[in-house]
This record gives structure tokens, sequence and C-alpha cells, in this order.
């Protein structure tokens, strides 16, 4: 096989791909049995049928016309391998030449065109370094996103979790809204904190939303509900 690449543009390559008669007459005769398989020639059984009188049968131009189309395939995969080109997308493919008879000594020769992922070199890595700025989550963003849940879903929707910041918006701890508890990690350890002043009162009225759509999960919680009885923790979990 004889490969020849010429770069039409940074990112197209045309390759001219000319195959050997030896490389070629394997196709062939798979295509002449497959032919053989499907004709009916008087004096011999089906697929038992001699290469000549198929190609007699059916003409020469039908058989190289089915070993075309399984031998491109092949030969353009081995040639990218061999011309290290990473294609993009499915090539157009052009016959050139092709052999007229058994006896005809022509090539099969083929054009392929196809986009390419184009060659360039990475800088050297080592040494470098890259910074990533912290996202700064607010407040404010989390009742953004909570309102626009609500916009969608529906007054219910309420979070399970609200978290803690410091004066330089970091996040510090949680608070369980289940429970209204405020825990903060210590030595990879949770611990519960107080809960801070200015949480109470967005934290109990997510507790409330919570609550009621517990309580609409069953008759029991329903009446719990009204009763002004608390959920247990247990109670919510199994509600949501």
């Amino acid at each position: 096989m004889k490969i020849s690449v010429r770069n039409l543009e940074p990112t197209k390559a045309k390759l001219t791909i000319t195959i050997d008669q030896e490389e070629f007459e394997p196709y062939l005769d798979t295509a002449r049995k497959e032919i053989a398989e499907q004709i009916t020639v008087p004096g011999f059984r089906k697929g038992h049928v001699p290469g000549k009188l198929v190609d007699q049968r059916v003409g020469f131009g039908a058989v190289a016309g089915e070993a075309v189309n399984k031998a491109i395939p092949d030969f353009y995969s081995q040639a990218l391998q061999t011309k290290e080109i990473r294609p993009m997308a499915q090539p157009e493919i052009e016959v050139v030449e092709l052999p007229q008879n058994a006896d005809d000594d022509t090539k099969l020769k083929f054009t392929a065109t196809v986009e390419r992922r184009p060659d360039f070199e990475l800088p050297d890595l080592d040494g470098m370094t890259i910074e990533v700025e912290k996202a700064e989550i607010t407040d404010e963003d989390v009742n953004n996103r909570l309102e626009a849940l609500r916009q969608r879903f529906g007054k219910k929707i309420a979070p399970i979790v609200v978290p803690i910041w410091d004066s330089g918006k970091k996040g510090t701890g949680i608070i369980d809204v289940l429970n209204k508890r405020a825990y903060e990690m210590q030595n990879l350890k949770r611990a519960e904190l107080e809960l801070p002043a200015d949480k109470e009162d967005v934290v109990t009225a997510f507790n409330d939303a919570l609550k009621e759509s517990v309580a609409e999960t069953s008759e029991e919680f329903m009446e719990k509900f009204f009763g002004v009885e608390d959920f247990t923790y247990a109670e919510m979990i199994q509600g949501l």
C-alpha cells in the first residue's frame, strides 16, 4: 500500500492511497464467494460456483464494487494509523482507479479527504502553578436560588441544610433544618454549636415548611400536625 498526504488546511488533509494487486485480490475472492451464495448456475451448488464463472455471470464490475466497499474502510484505517492522522469526521471518499477485469493490472487507487485534529506541542508543565480563586457563596446567593426553585416548584420548597458563614464569607458550619441545630467540624468530628441568632427566624420558617410537607404524606402525620405536636426527627426523615 502506498500513501501520500496533502494538507489542504491546518485541519484538513487529503490522503491518496494506492493498493497493490496482491493486497486487493483477497477482497475480490471474498466478494466472489459471497455472490456465489446468492446466484444459481446450472451444474453447480450455491456457494460452489468458480470465481471466473461468477465474474462472467454478474460481471467483474459488480464483483469489484463489492470488494471495494469492504477494502476501502480497512485500507483507510491502516493509512490513518500509518500517518498518525486523527480524524474528526467521516471522510469524503473518491475512487480514482479500479481494475476493469480480472486480468487488468490497474491498481485500486482512491482518495480520502478528512477533517483532522491539528498537530500541536504542549508546553512544559513542570513547575507551572495555577491559582484558582475560591468561589464565594453568600446568603444572598442561597436565597436567590431558593426563590427560583420556589417559583418553579411551589412555595413549600425548603432546604434541609443552611450554611453558616464567618465575617470573611468562609463556610464554618451548617444548620440541620430538621432539628434546628447547628454543627461544625472539629478534628474531623462533628461538634454542635449554638444556633446563630441571625439564623433563627429563617431556619424556623424552613422547618415549618418542611413540617407542612411531612404532614401531607399521611393521615397520622396530618393529625399530629394540626394537634400542634412536633414531629420527631425520624418522622421528618420518613415524611420527606
